[in-house]
């Protein structure tokens, strides 16, 4: 009897996880500052450009938009917005004890100062060109085609392999960073625990580099008069190699 009950209170809580699901969009005006914080899930940074959805009017003219894929056992997630002035702020939170999740997109357009909070689950950046910061949990962040200036603070691997001349900060604890510039940066610093650092440069362009480390592997190199700055503080092993 007992296992009788088990399996179906297993049947029941899987068939209402799968059957509570819905994806909804909805777009804001544009705002030159914005702050989302998902504490259910994933978020994914986009151009508004790329959006490959339906929306009432044209991509053009619907500012920033927030597409949330959602699942929930009980009660789905609470998206919460506010605009004050040229600010907008987006907060997705599980209203209860039971399992939610929330995986979000949101397609912005370039200029903007995004600050994307994921404490507990990873951050992926398609393209951006802004300013953008980062807080990112051991899921960690991965980069793709950003400009302007990124801040990355991460409890969990960072890594890029197609990054442009942004200048780019980032800060993780314990867990890898391996980065691979097709453009060169401007500015790169990295901050980093015992696990290893890759990074890769383009040559054409000569960089100053400043790196600390009880294990160094540094094949471009340094001039002290360049105005791009290359500084790495790492307490494991730290490469520097050309750009294949």
């Amino acid at each position: 009897m007992i296992v009788v009950l088990a399996l179906a209170a297993s049947f029941v809580v899987g068939s209402t996880w799968f059957a509570s699901s819905t994806e909804a969009v909805e777009t804001f005006p544009d705002a030159d500052r914005i702050l989302l914080i998902n504490d259910a899930g994933p978020v994914r940074v986009r151009s508004v450009s790329s959006f490959d959805g339906v929306l009432d009017e044209p991509v053009s003219v619907a500012g920033i938009i927030v597409r949330a894929s959602q699942s929930w056992l009980v009660r789905g997630p609470r998206v919460e917005s506010v605009t004050e002035g040229d600010s907008l702020v987006v907060r997705v939170t599980c209203p209860s004890r039971f399992p939610c999740r929330a995986a979000l997109e949101i397609f912005v357009p370039s200029g903007v100062q995004l600050s994307v909070v994921a404490a507990r689950h990873m951050v992926q950046v398609d393209t951006f060109d802004g300013a953008l910061s980062i807080f990112a949990g051991e899921e960690g962040v991965v980069l793709g085609s950003v400009a302007g200036s990124v801040s990355i603070v991460s409890d969990g691997p960072v890594s890029g392999a197609t990054l442009g001349p942004a200048e780019l900060t980032i800060e993780v604890v314990d867990a890898p960073v391996e980065l691979t510039f097709i453009d060169p940066p401007m500015l790169l610093s990295v901050t980093a625990g015992p696990r290893d650092v890759f990074i890769a440069l383009p040559t054409e362009e000569e960089y100053l580099v400043d790196a600390t480390a009880p294990s160094l592997a540094i094949a471009v190199d340094s001039n002290e008069l360049s105005e791009r700055l290359v500084s790495v503080r790492a307490e494991g092993s730290v490469s520097i190699n050309p750009t294949p």
